[in-house]
């Protein structure tokens, strides 16, 4: 029976709120219109809290994600530089330079 009664309520405040307020001629219906808009207030104040903790948690994940992106690219950037280094250690192994030629005075 409350639930019905609850319900009852719910749909009491769910009612047209577009009405004007210098047309409400009588105080129960002025009453009422008061009642759904506070209905719609608190609605409204919910609907912002669960959007602003979605924000929260989105914000949270993002930074999450960046400082996981930020991580690989350090690590990327490492091995990236890391193979370059060996890359040129072995060409220089791999290959000697020749030895400057002495001309007849003796400088080269």
């Amino acid at each position: 029976m409350i639930a019905n009664s609850a319900g009852q309520f719910d749909d009491d405040l769910d009612g047209n709120l577009d009405i004007d307020p210098d047309e409400i001629t009588e105080v129960e219906v002025a009453r009422q219109k008061i009642k759904q808009l506070m209905h719609e207030q608190e609605r409204a104040m919910d609907y912002e809290d669960r959007l602003t903790r979605k924000l929260q948690r989105l914000d949270a994940d993002l930074a999450s994600k960046r400082e996981e992106v930020e991580g690989l690219q350090r690590s990327l950037n490492l091995e990236r530089n890391k193979l370059l280094r060996n890359t040129r250690v072995r060409r220089g192994r791999g290959k000697q330079r020749p030895k400057p030629k002495k001309n007849a005075s003796g400088n080269t």
